[in-house]
């Protein structure tokens, strides 16, 4: 999902940044200096995850984990992709600092759409009822940054109509790998961890201490 330079058009590339930079010193009122250890951490974590790459047909795409950092990190799931995608970039050449706004965009507003939507139903992610939604909002983080970045192309030129095709179809596989893995990873967090699902969950430490004692 990284738009490399000289892809993207100019409009599009000032319409990126205008939406990334209010959403970036928005967020940053948001969050509390205690947060900032654990952005740190998944903040890492993204870096690493879309640093695999799932071949899929003629192309490939990359984990992102995007409505995972929305859940934990809720309004920071922004600032620490925004970071993580610098550092990719400067790295690894993956994307472009011209296209960073648009590359922000595409994978920063769908974790924070899936915090603000969905943290009112995982705040006991045991039930069925909440798995369902912690399944459809990994699904459909996915499908919304897909979309994002199809947007942004075809609004570049017409000419990427079917390389847009060809991502969407590859990244659906990756919208189901990613529902599965944030249902586990936040049913395994609210047992072991709950602390780190603050952004959801009224009492985590209540929680903590009930799950003690239920394992003893």
């Amino acid at each position: 999902m990284h738009i490399s330079e000289g892809v993207l058009s100019t409009p599009v590339i000032i319409s990126g940044w205008t939406a990334t930079l209010p959403l970036l010193l928005l967020s940053l009122k948001k969050i509390k200096y205690t947060e900032l250890p654990t952005m740190a951490v998944f903040a890492s974590v993204f870096f690493l995850a879309s640093l695999i790459r799932v071949p899929v047909g003629p192309t490939s795409t990359h984990f992102a984990l995007l409505a995972l950092l929305g859940l934990l990190l809720g309004w920071g799931a922004f600032p620490a992709i925004f970071i993580s995608l610098i550092l990719q970039a400067i790295l690894f050449q993956f994307g472009g600092i011209l296209s960073l706004g648009v590359n922000t965009v595409t994978m920063g507003i769908p974790p924070l759409i899936t915090f603000l939507i969905f943290k009112k139903f995982a705040c006991n992610p045991f039930s069925y009822k909440a798995k369902i939604y912690l399944g459809l909002a990994g699904f459909g983080a996915i499908v919304f940054s897909t979309l994002l970045l199809y947007s942004a192309l075809i609004l570049s030129s017409q000419q990427f109509i079917n390389i847009a095709l060809v991502l969407l179809t590859a990244n659906t596989p990756l919208a189901f790998l990613e529902a599965l893995i944030t249902v586990f990873i936040v049913t395994f967090l609210y047992r072991v961890m709950p602390s780190t699902l603050h952004h959801i969950l009224p009492n985590p430490k209540n929680i903590h201490n009930e799950n003690s004692r239920n394992s003893l």
